[in-house]
């Protein structure tokens, strides 16, 4: 008989435990959408990153589902309203959130939603974008190219023609390879995708094939292609929004001059700690040079090939973080 009470009174604590857990696992509830691949080495990676060391931190407080768009531009509200039912916070991956967040932060209070890479401030207390400063990103790109090219012919590859981002991150690029170099010419090109390396391999290797002797990418996981184009013609490389050089085949790292680094890790672990810690702010938030959003990566394996790059790059990094420079948008 005893041993039967200690039976039920051991089976009683496991199920409280069990049920304390589900309460604590289910105290924060969040929904992270991307727009393609987690694995893209670049913007989405970054973000994934950032998403699972704040799962970490703050288990089992706080559990996230993961949503990977491949509508692109043709996600709805209902989408979105379905995937987002019953969660305490969205966060949302490029601009094309924008819209649908909007009217759903209208109908539903209570639930907070982020629009990373967003650039307004609709003045709704549970909005929040968070904007990279990509003129900066872009401007010391530009420098990095501007300073280090032999040929004067550098060169811009994007993934959308119509995406303000990739259109920012090319008018920083001209206006920083001007300013150390006025004597420069900018080509620009698009994929038309974020997942097609081929494509941009045979962009890559046409622009190299008109002199131009470094080009910066901002195409996501199409931009792997630039690295191989790089490596078979042994020409300069520039990466985006994470130090690509780590994930470059090998044959191409010596000739990835450097990265402009957008700290997408930081910023969704910063805004998934306030969510959980009730420190939420709504608005618009810009991460740049002054806030260690944006930067450049200093690759030890390239010191050669960025020497004559790095004093102005840590001039301009400097200057861009007291907000002594106004950078020229270019056209």
């Amino acid at each position: 008989m005893k041993w039967q009470i200690g039976k039920i009174l051991l089976l009683t604590l496991v199920i409280s435990l069990m049920l304390n857990t589900a309460v604590q696992a289910a105290d924060v509830q969040g929904l992270i959408c991307y727009g393609g691949p987690t694995n893209d080495q670049g913007f989405n990676q970054m973000a994934y990153e950032g998403m699972n060391r704040a799962v970490t931190s703050f288990a089992p407080k706080l559990n996230m589902d993961v949503f990977i768009n491949k509508k692109a531009d043709n996600l709805s509200v209902e989408d979105v309203a379905k995937l987002g039912n019953k969660k305490d916070f969205i966060i949302g991956l490029g601009d094309v959130y924008l819209p649908i967040f909007a009217k759903l932060a209208a109908s539903r209070p209570k639930t907070k939603f982020v629009v990373i890479d967003g650039d307004k401030n609709l003045g709704m207390i549970n909005l929040l974008c968070v904007k990279f400063n990509d003129l900066e990103a872009g401007f010391l790109a530009g420098i990095a190219a501007g300073a280090t090219t032999n040929t004067k012919n550098i060169g811009f590859i994007g993934g959308y023609k119509n995406l303000r981002s990739n259109q920012e991150l090319l008018s920083g690029y001209k206006a920083g390879a001007y300013y150390v170099n006025p004597a420069v010419k900018v080509k620009s090109d698009f994929v038309g995708s974020f997942t097609d390396p081929e494509k941009l391999e045979k962009k890559a290797l046409q622009m190299y094939g008109k002199r131009v002797d470094v080009i910066f990418h901002a195409a996501g996981m199409s931009g792997k292609g630039l690295f191989i184009a790089a490596a078979k013609v042994k020409k300069l490389a520039i990466g985006c929004d994470t130090n690509q050089r780590d994930t470059a085949p090998e044959e191409a790292r010596p000739y990835i001059l450097t990265s402009a680094l957008k700290r997408v890790d930081n910023a969704v672990y910063s805004i998934i700690d306030d969510i959980v810690n009730e420190k939420f702010k709504s608005g618009l938030r810009v991460e740049d040079c002054s806030t260690g959003g944006v930067g450049y990566a200093d690759n030890s394996i390239n010191n050669k090939a960025l020497a004559k790059a790095e004093p102005l790059l840590l001039d301009a990094n400097a200057e861009l973080t007291l907000k002594a420079i106004k950078i020229r948008v270019v056209k």
